[in-house]
């Protein structure tokens, strides 16, 4: 989708001092917040909209990111 390889693409995100998961995590925290702040959903909504297996890994994520 980037016109370059992953090894590339990893390469560039470590060069900037971040990585893809940094990236996704990020990412995935601000929707959260979006999703909070917006609509009157369930943390299992949220999770699952946000691509985690299930509410539980969510809210431990969510925690750890906002520390």
């Amino acid at each position: 989708a980037f016109g370059m390889s992953s090894r590339t693409l990893r390469r560039r995100l470590s060069q900037l001092g971040t990585s893809y998961s940094e990236l996704m995590d990020k990412v995935r925290f601000q929707l959260a917040i979006n999703l909070i702040q917006s609509k009157n959903l369930s943390n299992e909504a949220i999770a699952n909209e946000l691509g985690y297996s299930d509410a539980a890994n969510f809210c431990k994520a969510f925690k750890k990111y906002k520390r």
